[in-house]
């Protein structure tokens, strides 16, 4: 999809780039002119500063990394260089973790971190996003009452049924006639991507229990989280969560900037989008073990980048949805008061492997303990042994 030189060209007016590319590294001012940090680009480990920024006149920065090789296609001598926020962006994701970003949507991305709507498309994929929109209408119109049963029993209201836009389809799958409910897939500013599509009728041992738009030119899974058209500047954390249920009903009492991946692990490109949007990640997962893992795959993510990350601990064996149910209106407190910086989290996985491991310990001496326990004692010699096993080793016989 093209966009006009006047879009691109208010974007980049919109964009400081030195505050753009310290949301990546720290950046000192060195000069006049110049400022240094360690290179951003998640294949590059930088151990010195490497990497330049250059304002050659107000408001026009050139940047460089001195250091790195190969990682993008423009090469100056010595090392990586681009002139503007969008060939940042671009080189940020021109990585071996990632697929790559083209120029339309470095432009998207930053429109939309700048909080600009997204110009009306002369675009070639206006056919797309015109047949996305009937489509979702159309299933919305189609609820059948069966549907909105469960949707009420699930904790949604008709208003939030609306506000949603769900709806429901019916689609051949295996050559049997499948029902499935249908959420949009939005975009910041309020285009339908794509859809996401939960078993309604049908058997999960032969039927996946979603399914998701193909990747395409408007919808890529891998950079997409639900629920991001309700994202509010105002806050600056947005919490990311596992389903389309836990996001609507957390947003529905109160909870902000509330987003799920779409049955995929939090991703660097999911970690890169929540950095364009000036956004600090606060991970909320399931209470079970399976939660546990995201958790520490996603805030490693973040450390690779050098995001700021937070964590919030969900009681165990409830989700979000099953926690926002709960709380109703006090759920935002709960998360806010419950959420800790990820080193916090990092440090008590650590503590809880340390007190296992000290606890094994303990058991493997136990027989010890015991034996020398048996020597012959006096009243004063017995009370001074036990005193001593607690004092060192906290066993109390």
């Amino acid at each position: 999809m093209a966009f006009s030189n006047e879009f691109k060209e208010r974007v980049k007016r919109a964009t400081d780039l030195l505050e753009l590319i310290g949301e990546f590294t720290e950046l000192k001012k060195i000069g006049d002119n110049v400022w240094s940090g360690h290179c951003p680009h998640p294949d590059h480990h930088d151990s010195s500063p490497s990497f330049r920024v250059f304002e050659n006149r107000p408001g026009d920065f050139t940047w460089k990394c001195f250091g790195c090789q190969d990682i993008y296609a423009k090469k100056g001598e010595g090392g990586n260089y681009g002139s503007d926020c969008f060939a940042f962006l671009q080189w940020m994701y021109d990585s071996n973790s990632s697929d790559g970003l083209s120029f339309t949507e470095a432009v998207r991305i930053l429109a939309e971190r700048a909080g600009i709507p997204i110009e009306e498309e002369k675009k070639v994929n206006a056919d797309l996003y015109r047949y996305n929109e009937q489509q979702a209408w159309l299933a919305h119109q189609n609820l059948v009452p069966q549907v909105i049963r469960y949707l009420h029993n699930r904790g949604l209201e008709d208003s939030d049924i609306d506000k949603w836009d769900i709806g429901f389809k019916q689609r051949k799958e295996q050559n049997k006639l499948i029902t499935r409910i249908v959420f949009p897939l939005k975009s910041r500013t309020n285009q339908v991507l794509g859809f996401s599509c939960r078993l309604f009728d049908g058997d999960e041992k032969h039927f996946p229990k979603y399914w998701n738009s193909m990747n395409s030119e408007i919808f890529q899974k891998r950079k997409f989280l639900f629920g991001q058209q309700f994202i509010d500047n105002r806050c600056k954390d947005i919490r990311i969560t596992e389903g389309q249920f836990d996001v609507m009903l957390s947003n529905k009492f109160g909870l902000s900037n509330v987003v799920a991946t779409l049955g995929t692990a939090f991703t660097k490109e999911h970690a890169l989008l929540c950095s364009y949007w000036g956004k600090k990640p606060v991970f909320i997962f399931d209470g079970d073990e399976a939660g546990d893992k995201a958790i520490r795959r996603a805030v490693e993510h973040c450390v690779e980048l050098g995001i700021s990350s937070k964590v919030c601990i969900l009681p165990r064996g409830l989700d979000l949805a099953d926690l926002s149910l709960r709380l109703r209106e006090n759920t935002e407190q709960w998360i806010q008061s419950h959420s800790i910086s990820a080193w916090q989290y990092k440090l008590t996985d650590i503590s809880i492997q340390f007190d296992a491991g000290i606890n094994d310990l303990r058991t493997s001496i136990l027989p010890g303990i015991r034996e020398v326990s048996s020597y012959p004692m006096t009243t004063e010699d017995k009370i001074l042994f036990n005193s001593l096993v607690k004092e060192r080793f906290d066993i109390v016989l």
